[in-house]
């Protein structure tokens, strides 16, 4: 269980952080997460049994400053590490293949984007539809004013 336990020191802060977390999860907590992960990935399943994608913002906040290693603040409410990655934490749970694509900017200029999901296995499908939107909207060498580009 700790075969590593001195080691620990040679990770980031972070992820000293996720594994004290992951060693306070009990078994029974453990397998009720498990539950709920094969019960989402049933879920998604059925869901892209009616529709090919699913699109969703990228993230829940606008770009923050970059000495923030996340938004203090989203839409005024206090947010936490991973508050903004509300709209893309379900494809990484279900294993669904999922891209940011870079849209119009926002209206003060800053970067945004949203997040295409298909179903597990259709990469190459995903892939296809975002080569196209990029033909008609191409994004390589756009850059916010804010960039200083």
């Amino acid at each position: 269980m700790n075969a590593h336990a001195d080691r620990l020191d040679l990770v980031s802060p972070a992820m000293q952080d996720m594994v004290r977390a992951g060693r306070a999860i009990t078994a029974t907590d453990y397998y009720a997460a498990v539950d709920v992960i094969t019960k989402l990935r049933e879920t998604m399943a059925a869901f892209f049994e009616r529709y090919d994608l699913m699109m969703t913002p990228t993230t829940a906040a606008l770009p923050w400053p970059t000495t923030e290693p996340f938004p203090p603040m989203i839409d005024g409410q206090s947010a936490g590490p991973r508050g903004h990655a509300v709209f893309t934490v379900f494809a990484n749970m279900a294993g669904c293949p999922a891209i940011s694509i870079p849209c119009a900017p926002s209206a003060a200029g800053l970067p945004i984007g949203f997040q295409l999901a298909g179903a597990t296995g259709q990469d190459e499908m995903l892939c296809g539809i975002v080569a196209q939107y990029q033909s008609i909207r191409p994004w390589a060498g756009r850059w916010p004013s804010v960039a200083g580009i």
